[in-house]
């Protein structure tokens, strides 16, 4: 309800309606890549993967494993989230 009450139900559904309308033209467009530089926080809860997944579809610039933390990181461990942030924005080389 808390989706559609701040009218933000489009960006949490998102993914599954990119991959439905996928599936009726014709399928995912998997030799696409993001160039932005990307930073890749992997939070407890969610699906883990290596860095070279990451690597195939975005410019990763930072990846990094975090130890505690949840799908919804930002609420669960807010100091940690801004770090994640911090780091990627302000730590690079």
């Amino acid at each position: 309800m808390i989706y559609w009450i701040t009218q933000t139900i489009n960006t949490s559904i998102r993914t599954y309606a990119e991959e439905g309308k996928a599936a009726w033209t014709g399928g995912l467009k998997s030799d696409m890549k993001v160039e932005a530089r990307t930073g890749v926080s992997l939070f407890p809860g969610e699906a883990s993967f290596p860095i070279e997944w990451a690597n195939r579809k975005v410019n990763v610039q930072r990846f990094n494993i975090v130890e505690k933390g949840s799908h919804f990181a930002a609420l669960a461990v807010p100091d940690l989230y801004a770090k994640e942030l911090r780091d990627f924005f302000y730590n690079r080389s």
